[in-house]
């Protein structure tokens, strides 16, 4: 039988790992988010650089396709 000292500490335990968790998927999803930003900072600085458009796109379709600027989650 667990003693209610030995139950505490595996609650503790695994509300521990569990924030541990939520903070590993926030800080994941903060870094694809510092990614698109960047990407698209990127993106505008090219469209003021007078580059072709047709260079701007093909720019645009790979970096959406690398840091994933369409696909949220």
């Amino acid at each position: 039988k667990i003693s209610p000292d030995e139950d505490a500490l595996f609650q503790g335990l695994a509300n521990t790992t569990s924030q541990m968790i939520q903070t590993m998927k926030t800080e994941e999803a903060l870094k694809a988010r510092v990614r698109q930003q960047a990407a698209v900072a990127e993106l505008g600085q090219k469209a003021l650089d007078n580059i072709p458009v047709s260079t701007v796109m093909n720019e645009a379709v790979a970096l959406v396709t690398s840091v994933g600027l369409c696909c949220e989650g």
